[in-house]
């Protein structure tokens, strides 16, 4: 079983806030470097250090920052172990609107896949060559892990889930071909795919939740999943080097009724548009 601790260095995307911010703040708890890791207006204090996390705001999308960012760490650490890619968008448009005549917008749709995919992409790949470096030097027996983040509206999406479904579902397609290509290197590569979490994501306004449909569609608990337990499942992956190449669904059971055609269409009373 590996461990997280001293000596541990991780990235986290997203890291600000929701899911991210769990995973490096238990990574944190256990005495790991944590490079947190959202855009610039995430922090407004700016880069910074407290004791071992380091705050770092950047574009996923961009070669240049991430590039610095991979820099910074083989100066300062000369070692990677984990990445945790947490850092998405999400919203909901219907492919036609009845109601304006209108098609979606392809802007909108292509912004979907530059950050969602095109962003854990270009994390990925220029992370790899220190997490290489790092598993060379423990002659690949370190936990050299790259945890990317799906969802579970991949396998069950309400109708106005298209572009988000479809490029989460090509985070998950990743999986397996990075997990083959980087089995030389000894880093596994493993994706969670979240259920309704309770995540600014998930809520509308901060006053309630926008997916009530969707919680009716989970068998047991029939609540959102707690940011924390997404943490416990970054920390399982990390710690058991016997999971690889796969796709963990993180989602209470979540299961769509095939009647529920559009996640918002009942909310909460303080949340009727």
């Amino acid at each position: 079983m590996h461990t997280i601790g001293k000596g541990f260095v991780a990235i986290v995307t997203g890291g600000a806030s929701g899911l991210g911010k769990a995973a490096a703040d238990f990574l944190a708890s256990q005495d790991a470097t944590v490079f947190v890791v959202d855009l610039p207006k995430s922090f407004p204090n700016g880069n910074k250090d407290e004791n071992n996390v380091h705050f770092r705001g950047a574009d996923i999308t961009s070669e240049e920052q991430i590039t610095t960012l991979i820099q910074e760490i083989r100066t300062k650490y000369n070692r990677l172990d984990c990445v945790v890619n947490c850092a998405g968008i999400c919203s909901c448009h219907v492919v036609f609107d009845t109601t304006t005549d209108k098609p979606h917008s392809m802007e909108d749709f292509m912004k979907y896949y530059q950050v969602n995919v095109f962003g854990t992409f270009n994390v990925i790949r220029l992370s790899v060559a220190l997490m290489r470096d790092t598993q060379a030097q423990q002659d690949k027996k370190g936990p050299g892990v790259i945890i990317t983040v799906s969802s579970v509206t991949m396998y069950d999406a309400p109708a106005e889930h298209v572009a988000y479904s479809s490029c989460k579902a090509a985070v998950a397609g990743m999986t397996v071909p990075l997990a083959r290509e980087f089995s030389e290197f000894g880093i596994r590569v493993v994706d969670i795919a979240p259920g309704p979490m309770l995540t600014p994501m998930l809520l509308r306004d901060g006053t309630g939740f926008t997916a009530r449909a969707c919680l009716k569609s989970l068998i047991f608990p029939v609540r959102p999943g707690q940011p924390e337990e997404f943490a416990d499942a970054v920390r399982f992956i990390v710690e058991n080097p016997f999971i690889n190449g796969t796709t963990i669904r993180l989602d209470g059971g979540y299961r769509n009724p095939m009647g529920s055609k559009y996640a918002y269409q009942e909310t909460s009373s303080d949340n009727k548009n």
